[in-house]
C-alpha cells in the first residue's frame, strides 16, 4: 500500500506565530463566527421568505388577469 495516497498537502503559513495568534483570540474568532452563522440563518430565511412572497404575489397576478 502507497502512503502518498493518504498524505495531505498542506498549504499557507505553518509558523508558530500563527497559532499563538489563534490561541490569543479564540474567544473573539468564536462569536466572530458565531455571527455569521446567525446572520447566515436570518439570510437564508430572508431568501426564502422572499421566495414565498414572490410565489403569492405572481399566484394574485395570474389570478387577477383571468377574471378579466
Amino acid at each position: 500500500m502507497n502512503g502518498e495516497a493518504l498524505h495531505e498537502e498542506r498549504r499557507g503559513r505553518t509558523i508558530v506565530a500563527d497559532r499563538t495568534m489563534k490561541s490569543k483570540s479564540s474567544k473573539k474568532n468564536k462569536t466572530a463566527t458565531e455571527e455569521l452563522i446567525e446572520e447566515n440563518q436570518r439570510l437564508r430565511m430572508e431568501i426564502d421568505y422572499l421566495k414565498k412572497l414572490d410565489a403569492l404575489v405572481l399566484e394574485s397576478q395570474l389570478r387577477d388577469r383571468k377574471r378579466k
